[in-house]
């Protein structure tokens, strides 16, 4: 390999990574496919989406830092998080604006993104609150979800 070819060589070889982490993958199905199963065969799947959520959105952000930078990272992104409740049923149900709106909501959260651990986390959980809520937004109320 010469000279510019070289970089493109290194960016194809994959090196295993040592670290696997069974213990949040276990907990991630477990806290969203359990839900989901018991909402189905007891036939009200709807709020066990929420119970879902809850389980997905908290396994997907697991955080190793001491308690008191978890409970600040919590709040932040607890409050980013819960406008997607709000702003999710309010953009539902209008057809293509719906689409074009949740597009939006995905470029807002992308730049809220940058600003840290913190407001990636909420800016997720915006996003997908906010997905989830203006597809169905008539299941359960936002007050209800908050």
């Amino acid at each position: 390999m010469f000279g510019k070819a070289r970089w493109l060589h290194n960016l194809a070889l994959l090196k295993p990574t040592p670290y696997r982490p069974w213990r949040h993958s276990i907990r991630l199905s477990l806290g969203t496919g359990l839900p989901l199963l018991i909402g189905e065969l007891s036939g009200h799947p709807v709020p066990m989406l929420y119970v879902a959520l809850g389980g997905f959105l908290a396994a997907v952000t697991v955080r190793l830092d001491p308690y008191r930078e978890r409970f600040r990272q919590l709040g932040i992104s607890a409050l980013i998080g819960a406008t997607g409740c709000l702003i999710g049923p309010e953009i539902g149900e209008h057809g293509l604006a719906t689409i074009a709106l949740l597009m939006a909501v995905g470029l807002i959260s992308g730049l809220i993104s940058g600003y840290g651990a913190a407001f990636s986390t909420g800016a997720l959980n915006m996003l997908v609150l906010a997905v989830v809520n203006a597809h169905a937004p008539a299941a359960i109320p936002a007050w209800l979800v908050l």
